[in-house]
């Protein structure tokens, strides 16, 4: 569920408000950890009769900008809307994906993890607030009033199944075992409430438990088996010494995998920015790419792109170029885009002019090819360009990343679980291109590329179909 999603929601809301038109919706996020650390997330947007047509437009939204999410139709009394869920093989490719958990500098951590002998250790540390900053305080008094009616009506409830009890945990309410943890965000939807959301947790590696389970059973038999050979060492003819010194060296064994076990069981692992696994997002440059509707995160190696990708007009930069580029207002490569035709905080189809300042320094001087383009150098994007709009865009180095996570130096495995088979799979240059067709923001058919080469992702490209 992405970011978009929510604040969509949170205009909704505040939209009846100052329509004066009382109306019951349901937000629910259920999050589902399973014992070998895969997970589901599960979200679901119910509203009465005066909510359909917005959340019929949040349904085609979600789907426009995430084709692989599974969404269906659901039904509570006289409410009526769509649940959409999306599965992970393990957290750390949920963190990544979900902007739920994106860790913000200096405000919350998202998802921590510390890897162990007999479990991995997660923190969690989510922030959810009303990014719009609207409050009710901000209203009229009559709206004020109207909105305190609505409250009521109007909820948003988070839940975690874990498959074991956490270690802690600041939820609202605690049930099954205390493995399943629930939190009331209803509060941050007409204000500006910040309701914080702490689990520690385990995933416990339950091979390896059984594993030291079986060795210290058989180091037990064993030391019981020599203490009994030592006290009838006459009667089968055993040294006794030598049986009495295996006995006391696997009972030494025992008493050593015995301490450190629980020496690891009880030891509280002490997290820091090093173990985050979520997306690191700056605060003011995240409400920056998401008006351009292009969020991006994390990394990606390097390849120019194929000359004939695509065919349009120029642009012509000048008076641009002259221009300095203030460092306040330069585009965050770290996050991850909220569209699948987007690399880093690029996006196909939108206006150069307002990606060009936040781009900071170019490589080299832009070119304007026999095409009609204008190429854009970056140390991590190469950018094509015509009338005004971006056309294609194509990795340069490690630090841009698809919607799915997928960067250069990522293996094809990777490509093909995120992405599954390719619309179409052809070799070009010494690479096998991967090919998998979307529609961008503004509804253009658009190709996304990975360039393979010996197993690796060598580039990625995406670019509008003419």
């Amino acid at each position: 569920m992405s970011r978009n999603t929510h604040r969509l929601f949170l205009c909704i809301c505040l939209t009846l408000i100052t329509m004066l038109s009382a109306g019951c919706f349901q937000v629910k996020s259920d999050i589902e950890i399973h014992e070998d650390g895969s997970a589901n997330v599960n979200a679901s947007f119910i509203g009465n009769e005066f909510m359909q047509e917005e959340i019929e437009k949040a349904k085609q939204d979600l789907l426009k900008k995430s084709p692989t999410t599974k969404v269906e139709n659901v039904s509570q009394g006289n409410m009526k809307g769509f649940r959409a869920s999306s599965d992970y093989p393990d957290i750390r490719s949920m963190a990544r994906d979900e902007h739920i958990f994106d860790a913000h500098t200096g405000v919350n951590n998202g998802i921590q993890m510390k890897q162990g002998v007999l479990f991995d250790s997660y923190s969690l540390d989510l922030l959810f607030e009303n990014n719009d900053g609207k409050n009710i305080e901000d209203l009229s008094s009559d709206e004020q009033a109207m909105a305190k009616a609505m409250m009521s009506d109007i909820k948003f409830d988070f839940t975690i199944n874990l498959p074991y009890a956490p270690e802690s945990n600041n939820a609202s309410s605690v049930t099954n075992d205390g493995k399943t943890l629930y939190w009331d965000l209803s509060g941050a939807l007409l204000s500006n409430e910040k309701i914080p959301i702490k689990a520690n947790f385990r995933i416990w590696h339950k091979e390896r438990v059984i594993a030291l389970g079986i060795v210290a059973v058989i180091l037990l038999l064993s030391m019981l088996s020599f203490l009994s050979k030592s006290k009838n060492a006459s009667q089968n003819d055993t040294d006794p010494a030598k049986a009495k010194n295996s006995a006391i060296l696997c009972g030494m064994l025992l008493l050593i995998l015995v301490g450190g076990t629980y020496y690891l069981m009880e030891d509280k692992p002490k997290f820091t920015e090093q173990d985050i696994i979520s997306n690191i997002a700056n605060k003011e440059t995240s409400s920056l790419t998401s008006s351009n509707d292009s969020k991006t995160n994390n990394k990606a190696t390097k390849k120019s792109a194929s000359p004939t990708d695509v065919k349009t007009n120029s642009l012509s930069r000048s008076q641009s170029q002259s221009q300095p580029k203030s460092n306040s207002n330069m585009l965050d490569l770290s996050t991850r885009p909220y569209t699948e035709t987007a690399l880093g905080p690029v996006d196909v189809s939108v206006p150069f002019d307002q990606l060009y300042e936040g781009l900071g320094s170019e490589e080299k001087p832009s070119k304007l090819d026999s095409d009609g383009f204008t190429h854009y150098y970056y140390p991590d994007l190469e950018i094509l360009v015509a009338n005004g709009h971006v056309e294609s865009i194509y990795s340069n180095s490690n630090q841009v990343q698809t919607k799915r996570g997928v960067r250069q130096g990522d293996s094809v495995q990777d490509v093909l679980q995120k992405y599954g088979e390719p619309y179409g799979k052809t070799a070009y240059n010494g690479s096998t291109l991967y090919e998998y067709q979307f529609r961008s923001s503004n509804n253009d058919n658009c190709l996304l590329r990975f360039a393979v080469k010996n197993g690796v992702v060598d580039y990625i490209g995406s670019r509008i179909i003419r």
